[in-house]
């Protein structure tokens, strides 16, 4: 039998939400979607938790081909409305929300760029003229691992 076929993703604590098609890192200090375009699950298991190869070898070959379902890109998923229930795997977060848009981000440097870039006619974003432009918002969930990823209050 081709062992692909048994590959089981809960063992390196992945989970397939087979409701928004997306996967999703569990190890405790994560907790966000994955891309699986090209090798990126497998990469984002090695580079940030340390799993071994053997251990990791035949994931991407899996997910590309024998997963029964494919999964979306998380930058691609539109965000929930606001006060949206709570994923239970996706990772919960302190965050910033514009005024002025509806940006979100749990970086502030992040923030401060988009408030420059778009609010403040690409003028210096120091914090005196960018804390008007944003509401310190908590819970934020968050899509995926990119900076750009998809943020919206629970």
């Amino acid at each position: 039998m081709d062992s692909i076929l048994e590959f089981d993703i809960s063992s390196l604590q992945l989970y397939a939400d087979n409701t928004e098609r997306l996967l999703i890192c569990c190890h405790s200090e994560c907790g966000f979607a994955l891309s699986t375009a090209r090798s990126q699950a497998t990469s984002h298991l090695r580079d940030k938790h340390n799993i071994p190869r053997d251990i990791r070898d035949g994931l991407t070959r899996y997910l590309k081909h024998k997963h029964p379902y494919s999964f979306r890109n998380p930058a691609d998923v539109d965000p929930r409305e606001d006060g949206s229930q709570v994923h239970r795997m996706l990772r919960i977060s302190e965050g910033f929300a514009c005024r002025e848009c509806s940006y979100r981000t749990i970086n502030y440097a992040e923030y401060s760029r988009h408030a420059s870039k778009e609010h403040l006619s690409g003028g210096h974003a120091s914090r005196q003229r960018v804390d008007p432009y944003y509401d310190d918002v908590y819970p934020l969930l968050q899509n995926g691992l990119d900076p750009k990823s998809v943020y919206f209050p629970i």
